[in-house]
């Protein structure tokens, strides 16, 4: 029970950090990375 809860909080954590990252990062059109979202 603890370890699903851990993992919810580091989750929630890195997707706002990610989300973060795209934000702050301006990827050229057409590129690869815009095509594809971030999946872990």
């Amino acid at each position: 029970m603890v370890e699903p809860a851990i993992n919810t909080v580091a989750y929630f954590f890195h997707e706002k950090i990610w989300a973060r990252r795209q934000r702050n990062t301006r990827v050229p059109e057409g590129t690869l990375s815009e095509a594809r979202p971030h999946i872990c």
